[in-house]
């Protein structure tokens, strides 16, 4: 069942998305292992926290992919509350 209700939705006009957008962490495989869907118009490294809240309340991970997307609050997060690493 989806996170967000009917009427959460927005516009990242730097990615000219209406709507919503799905944030996603997948294993080295590819198979999924969480999606978080958020207002479009949510920062891709907000949305990133709170997928790493719901993933870290069932799975640790040591280290997570990124691209530079993900920079500053978002690799703070990742190391002081769930002591991993991230790389780009």
């Amino acid at each position: 069942m989806p996170e967000t209700k009917g009427n959460d939705v927005g516009v990242d006009g730097g990615k000219k998305v209406n709507g919503r957008k799905r944030s996603i962490i997948v294993d080295t495989m590819g198979y999924l292992i969480s999606v978080f869907v958020h207002p479009a118009n949510m920062y891709d490294r907000n949305a990133g926290i709170r997928l790493l809240e719901k993933v870290f309340k069932k799975y640790k991970l040591k280290k997570i992919w990124a691209d530079n997307t993900y920079r500053g609050s978002f690799v703070k997060t990742a190391k002081s509350q769930y002591n991993c690493d991230i790389e780009d």
